[in-house]
């Protein structure tokens, strides 16, 4: 029995308990001629009372103090309950981090900062009118660098990028194609593909020591003794003009942008 049932239960036999016999205890002492036997009798009802009260004073402390109790239990039973939310939210974000921080760190950060120095590049030719062969070959080994990290990312992590929902992936992808449009040195898509994959071959072939990065100028003294990549050199050359620097400059400025966003928004909904 529970105690608010025995509660209850106490009083309504307090009513009884008193009722009953104040109800009698009159015409049990009336019925009673001698003095002493009246007083006995009296004691008994008032004694009877007493113990009905403190019965009923016992329980309902008790009721009190058991309800205070819990009370208090269900208070902690919530703050620990709190406690181990947190740390199964907290575990799960490290999880997720251990999930996605190889991805940020070994392609989606470094694809990035390809297109970045891409783009910084190309910005400080957008005021000159001719182009030289140093020139051009600086473009094509940012050409080689970011095409070559997009490999990496194809080969070794699918691909596609893993953020918040399948639009923002979508957003970076197209914004990848962007890129690909606005770098069209040849019109023959065929050709030009034949080419991309020779540069990112070329580039990962000799990228390998991490201690030794594949540096600029060891890019061109390569080019200068490579007949292939001299002759995409002079396509790009040839192709070089502000409208076109001017397009890819901004198509790898908006892959960056988005690329962030989208990475920026995972971060949000990790938290949240």
């Amino acid at each position: 029995m529970n105690r608010n049932r025995r509660l209850w239960v106490l009083l309504a036999s307090a009513i009884l308990g008193w009722g009953g016999p104040a109800y009698a205890a009159p015409y049990v002492i009336a019925s009673v001629t001698d003095p002493a036997a009246k007083a006995t009798i009296a004691s008994a009802f008032i004694a009877l009372a007493g113990v009905v009260f403190a019965a009923i004073f016992s329980e309902i402390s008790s009721y009190y103090k058991d309800r205070e109790r819990d009370i208090v239990e269900e208070r902690r039973k919530k703050e620990a309950d709190i406690v181990e939310q947190r740390r199964q939210k907290e575990l799960g974000l490290q999880r997720k981090w251990e999930l996605i921080f190889p991805m940020l760190r070994d392609y989606y950060n470094p694809w990035i900062q390809a297109a970045s120095v891409f783009s910084n590049y190309l910005s400080r030719l957008k005021s000159s009118n001719s182009f030289s062969d140093e020139q051009a070959s600086h473009i094509l080994f940012y050409v080689s660098l970011f095409f070559a990290v997009r490999l990496r990312f194809q080969l070794y992590a699918g691909g596609r990028p893993i953020l918040a929902q399948d639009i923002d992936e979508e957003t970076v992808m197209s914004s990848y194609r962007a890129i690909e449009n606005a770098l069209n040195w040849t019109e023959d898509e065929d050709k030009k593909r034949k080419e991309v994959s020779f540069l990112q071959r070329s580039f990962i072939k000799r990228d390998k020591n991490k201690e030794d990065p594949y540096v600029y100028e060891a890019f061109a003294s390569k080019l200068e003794e490579d007949p292939a990549m001299q002759t995409i050199r002079d396509e790009i050359k040839a192709w070089l003009t502000k409208d076109h620097i001017e397009k890819t400059a901004e198509a790898l400025v908006q892959f960056q942008s988005k690329f962030k966003e989208g990475i920026n928004k995972f971060y949000l909904e990790w938290s949240a």
